[in-house]
């Protein structure tokens, strides 16, 4: 009989724990912020806020609310969801556009913080190990030094006389899965250095209170008292009831039209392209050599295959149009500023000559207008151009590249994502993908 009972009351618990290994689990945290920056008179202006943040974690994905806003990391399908709950819309984002911008802007600083070390600039705020802190990130040629102190009630982490982050020595057990997927969400929304959550993920316990430091432009610091996490029937997140777009327009034109195209149904590309060919048939045709050449660069662009027999039978008569010369050489580029400029007052002339495409002009414009830093001029020139035709998949791949040189890596993998809605398997996304394994094999505590 007592063996009986031993077998029930193991079976009993095997269940409970295979339940809650496989369900959801939720808590909340009270989050108090303090801000303080340094204002132009030396004055120190502090503000402090509190929100209650309600944290929902499965398998694979995260729900962080609050203030209204719902923002869900699924890491299976690498999106990111921003939900706004009173208006029952959602917008997404890739999930490497976190990572992505974190890397890029990471070494950046590090730059920045070598010119001011090597200036001899007093609280160099661009320390190496506050740049690490910030981004969660850490150089791989050198170790920073972490002091760790632990104390009656907490275990507190500082570097170069600095707070870094401290948290309690009490907290809620859970399996080894859920602690690691908590320290993920603390990555995400807090950041953290990576030595020191490494020693947060050291056991399967979830603290009840943390306090991490935070400098920037100006310092932060979040104390966070967090709930014992409860297990709940879901399985997974859901975006039931919610209409996909942008809840409102943004300032930025580009930000708007991308939105736009993403939620479109009006995307055929076998069907652009078809009419392209049809086109460029007709043109030839009519002698318009110029709007030939631009429908093939057009087919080009769009599709990533090569120029279709047809051309080939047309190139030596359509070559034999100075116009198209103009525009073949155009393509090559420049090699200095002088020719650029001249090349630009030549893409001009073709562009008014063209009576259909002279939105296709306008890419090699684009183009450069990069090559010579003007980046305003030639993300305006991309955006007329998808305007005209939003099939040119080409265009939002090189608007993408420019992006997130400006460090704008959200917008850089929406023009990706968008490239990849028209064309797949377009040779110009190679590069792209590659980038996004790189990412994905060097920062796996991303994803």
């Amino acid at each position: 009989m007592k063996k009986n009972i031993l077998s029930m009351i193991a079976l009993t618990l095997f269940i409970c724990f295979a339940d809650h290994a496989s369900a959801n689990y939720t808590f909340s945290i009270d989050e108090r912020t303090i801000a303080e920056k340094q204002e132009a008179d030396k004055t120190i202006s502090k503000e402090e806020s509190r929100a209650e943040i309600s944290v929902e974690i499965g398998d694979n994905f995260i729900s962080v609310a609050k203030n209204n806003f719902k923002s869900i990391y699924d890491f299976e399908n690498k999106r990111i969801y921003t939900l706004d709950l009173s208006q029952k819309r959602y917008s997404e984002k890739s999930l490497f556009s976190d990572i992505g911008f974190r890397e890029y802007e990471f070494k950046n600083r590090l730059m920045l913080g070598q010119a001011l070390a090597a200036g001899d600039v007093k609280d160099n705020p661009m320390l190496p190990i506050l740049s690490e802190h910030l981004f969660s990130l850490q150089q791989k040629d050198k170790k920073s030094k972490i002091t760790q102190t632990t104390q009656e009630k907490t275990i507190d982490f500082a570097a170069d006389g600095k707070a870094l982050l401290s948290y309690s020595r009490k907290g809620y057990p859970v399996s080894r899965k859920d602690k690691e997927m908590f320290v993920k969400f603390f990555r995400y929304g807090y950041a953290g250095h990576p030595q020191v959550l490494d020693k947060i993920l050291s056991d399967n316990i979830i603290p009840d209170f943390i306090r991490i430091h935070r400098y920037n432009m100006r310092s932060e610091v979040y104390q966070l008292s967090i709930s014992r996490p409860k297990a709940t029937p879901d399985r997974s997140f859901s975006l039931k009831g919610y209409a996909s777009g942008a809840w409102k327009e943004d300032k930025d034109p580009l930000f708007n039209h991308i939105s736009k195209l993403q939620n479109s149904n009006t995307i055929n590309l076998e069907k652009h392209l078809e009419m392209l060919l049809d086109n460029a048939v007709s043109y030839f045709k009519e002698g318009n050599y110029l709007d030939t050449m631009l429908a093939y660069s057009e087919y080009n662009l769009a599709s990533g295959l090569p120029f279709p027999p047809v051309f080939r039978e047309q190139l030596a008569t359509l070559m034999e149009s100075e116009d198209v010369l103009q525009y073949v050489l155009a393509l090559k580029g420049p090699k200095t500023k002088d020719e650029a400029k001249k090349m630009l007052a030549a893409l001009n002339v073709l562009e008014e000559k063209s009576l259909h495409r002279g939105y296709v002009v306008k890419i090699t414009k684009a183009n450069i207008q990069t090559s010579l830093g003007n980046r305003p001029e030639a993300k305006k020139l991309f955006l007329e151009v998808i305007t005209a035709s939003p099939h040119i998949t080409g265009v939002y791949i090189n608007l993408g590249k420019l992006l997130f040189d400006e460090y704008n890596a959200v917008m850089a993998w929406q023009c990706w994502d968008m490239a990849r809605k028209i064309a797949p398997e377009h040779p110009m996304l190679t590069n792209v993908t590659a980038h996004e394994l790189r990412l994905e094999k060097t920062y796996p505590e991303f994803f």
